[in-house]
């Protein structure tokens, strides 16, 4: 009964839709009515549809994904995991697809082969993790057909504030003051401002926002994309739940828990920390209503998975939170234990690893700093001659 008021929970039926399957439950065995659930579940409600390729920490025979599109979504802790799919490659020897200038594959969704490194032969690429929209016809040109499509979004009015504190204030026509918050100051009165950038950013980035052929029902539209999205990608993960999100994606990658650590990238540690009030969250609901759908889609989605994922799950969490508390320790001075290392013993869910200097410093490169390294590995003398920075 557990399992079946949670089939019932999903946001995304109707009415209707609980009262024909209450229906159901008075003419059908137990049987047939899991059967049917689960079809239905399948077909018009997509949330825990990576359930169903799960792997167990334990299972041995399953391979572990080497070909991956990361979606680079900016001020949502995207540089942090941008840094752990490079360190990936480098380990399994992977190509990555590498702008020619900056770290920018492509300032609009289409990728124009003159301003990528090329791949050998023409061959498809493995890994992509640069700054880009999302276009999925486009990146199938480059990309293996086996690719897992990946991503990381954050809290609407916390990814708001970084945008805001993190960009140029003056270009908003903001100032900043010890008196004046200036999120509140912005949505008192965002037509002033650069509102276009500002609503939905993380929906137009992802290429769902509603178009002009969706002006009858543009939410429709908006949902339609949005369920096609949760279709193409492996896991969105959430900013906010950052160490469950990565036990997911290792789960269901089938990685090592030495392929997911982390020290935090890109952290602005200056601007004020906190969510929005609640007249401040209506204000920005109305420009950004969109990002708040998708918000709730893919964090309602990620409890689903980790309610399917097994009693041991938070146990593998917990563990992994303190591996990350340990190699924080060991790197925070790594310089001074040049040929030493950490030692991390095997567990329940992952082989043993060891964390040496070389990782402490690939752990702690900045965005341009391990492109470069990731450039120079792969290209060698050709990326410094070709690469630039505008």
């Amino acid at each position: 009964m557990q399992t079946f008021d949670r089939f019932l929970s999903f946001s995304c039926f109707s009415q209707a839709h609980r009262q024909f399957i209450l229906l159901c439950t008075g003419i059908l065995s137990s049987f047939l009515l899991s059967s049917l659930l689960l079809k239905y579940l399948t077909e018009f409600c997509p949330l825990p549809r990576n359930v169903i390729q799960y792997y167990t920490p334990t299972q041995k025979s399953c391979r572990g994904d080497r070909h991956v599109v990361f979606m680079k979504v900016p001020k949502s802790g995207s540089t942090t995991l941008q840094n752990i799919f490079f360190r990936f490659g480098l380990s399994r020897d992977v190509k990555f697809m590498l702008p020619k200038r900056d770290n920018w594959l492509s300032k609009s969704r289409i990728i124009d082969r003159d301003d990528i490194f090329p791949n050998h032969a023409g061959q498809p690429f493995d890994i992509l993790c640069n700054h880009i929209r999302y276009n999925r016809s486009d990146m199938l040109r480059f990309t293996h057909n086996d690719t897992s499509r990946i991503a990381i979004i954050r809290e609407p009015g916390s990814h708001l504030r970084s945008y805001l504190y993190y960009y140029h204030l003056a270009y908003l026509n903001l100032q900043q003051s010890p008196e004046t918050d200036i999120v509140r100051k912005f949505l008192k009165h965002p037509e002033k401002h650069a509102t276009k950038i500002l609503s939905n950013p993380v929906s137009e980035w992802l290429s769902i926002l509603p178009t002009a052929n969706d002006t009858a029902d543009s939410m429709k539209g908006f949902k339609d994309r949005l369920f096609q999205l949760d279709k193409d990608f492996k896991l969105i993960l959430i900013m906010e739940r950052m160490d469950e999100s990565l036990v997911l994606m290792k789960r269901l990658l089938c990685w090592n828990l030495e392929d997911i650590i982390y020290i935090p990238r890109n952290v602005n540690h200056l601007y004020p920390r906190g969510h929005l009030n609640a007249a401040d969250k209506i204000r920005h609901e109305r420009i950004s209503r969109f990002d708040y759908v998708l918000y709730a889609h893919f964090s309602a989605k990620l409890d689903s998975i980790i309610d399917h994922s097994g009693e041991d799950f938070q146990d593998e969490v917990r563990f992994f939170k303190k591996i990350l508390q340990s190699v924080k320790e060991f790197c925070a001075n790594w310089r001074r234990k040049v040929g030493t290392s950490l030692r991390i013993d095997p567990s329940p869910w992952s082989q043993g690893f060891t964390v040496s200097s070389m990782s402490c410093l690939l752990l702690t490169y900045s965005e341009l700093e391990i492109q470069n390294y990731v450039g120079l590995w792969q290209y060698g003398d050709i990326w410094e001659t070709i690469h630039t920075h505008s």
